[in-house]
């Protein structure tokens, strides 16, 4: 088994009998990855499930063993990456071992991290920042330089376009006011007004859909258009930009709320070895800290204090239910929200035929 900080190892969540892969409730056991699961099997509210080795579910594949590629290619028939990570994340990492696989497209649509500088493991627990910078997602390094622009690659244009206006692909109207209003803003009231009571993975979440809903929407539509495969999906823990995504898509397929929101908190049960990944890795080691903000550098740290830092960041089901539901008020519902947004009913029912049949 694989060694993590406190001595924890990887639990075993599948194995393989007579050559074929076996599965525990979705769980795909893999030597380089720690989150991964296939969706086949959610209720529908139409009283089907969803297909297995359609769309699968990850954290970061860069450790990925020449094993692992093979499973995820040849057993769950993996055609199609959607890669959430940011740009900044990629560079870093490197490529990964799966995009060196002729028979896999991967794809790139980032929803840049809202909450850590180079990752979104810390959504569940925000403390010390101030609204307007988790709303933003903005952070300033030392030599005054805003994250957002390093990790998102935007720079400001020669005609002094704002930060903003890059980052969440908004145009300003001639009369100067934002020309695209969000379902969870009101008129021009803006949504650190809206959205101050509300817990800090929710902000980070409605962060996504505000700051980068055509790629969440260009996420959907490929998982839809993927006839031949399974799509996986995945960004650095596998829980938030991921876990969004995956939530959205299936329920156009028609789960079951109760069922999605289930799924979402599923990564939770992994969230020690989820962020023992992140901890030891160069890339994203600063976003994993302890409860008063010091980064974790010791990896064979007291088991029980190991424990304690990562269940601040296990994933909560009311988090998602309360993404919804905000939806829901403002939007008239997640469909409705991605429709506006520009998935269009052909795309809806491709997605359904595609993950139910």
């Amino acid at each position: 088994m694989s060694s993590f900080p406190g001595g924890h190892g990887t639990k075993v969540l599948s194995l393989t009998v007579n050559g074929e892969s076996k599965t525990s409730e979705g769980w795909i056991q893999l030597d380089g990855a720690v989150n991964v699961r296939d969706l086949g099997g959610l209720p529908t509210d139409d009283g089907r499930v969803t297909r297995h080795r359609r769309l699968l579910r990850a954290d970061n594949l860069q450790d990925l063993s020449e094993t692992d590629v093979r499973l995820l290619v040849d057993d769950f028939g993996v055609r199609q990456v959607l890669d959430l990570r940011t740009a900044a994340e990629i560079e870093l990492e490197g490529p990964g071992p799966i995009t060196r696989e002729p028979a896999v497209a991967v794809r790139e649509f980032t929803l840049y991290p809202e909450a850590g500088k180079r990752t979104d493991a810390l959504t569940e627990d925000q403390a010390g920042a101030s609204l307007d910078e988790e709303l933003a997602g903005v952070k300033t390094d030392q030599a005054g330089v805003s994250l957002d622009e390093e990790l998102a690659g935007v720079k400001t244009d020669q005609a002094g376009a704002s930060l903003d206006e890059e980052l969440a692909g908004v145009k300003t109207d001639q009369a100067g006011a934002n020309a695209a209003q969000m379902p969870w803003t009101s008129g021009r009231q803006k949504p650190a007004a809206i959205d101050a009571d509300e817990r800090p993975g929710v902000i980070h979440y409605l962060g996504y859909l505000r700051h980068a809903a055509d790629n969440v929407v260009e996420s959907l539509r490929a998982i839809g258009a993927c006839s031949d495969g399974a799509t996986l999906v995945h960004c650095a823990a596998g829980k938030d930009r991921t876990g969004t995504v995956v939530a959205l898509a299936v329920l156009v397929a028609g789960v079951r709320r109760e069922e999605v929101v289930a799924d979402y908190a599923r990564s939770g049960e992994v969230i020690e070895q989820i962020m023992a990944r992140l901890a030891s890795t160069s890339t994203y080691a600063a976003d994993v800290s302890d409860a008063d903000g010091n980064p974790v550098t010791d990896v064979n740290m007291d088991p029980v204090a190991w424990a304690a830092i990562a269940n601040r960041q296990r994933p909560q089901p009311e988090t998602m239910q309360r993404l919804l539901e905000i939806l829901d008020e403002r939007a008239g519902g997640p469909i409705q929200w991605l429709t506006d947004e520009g998935l269009t009913p052909d795309e809806q029912e491709a997605i359904r035929v595609h993950l139910v049949g």
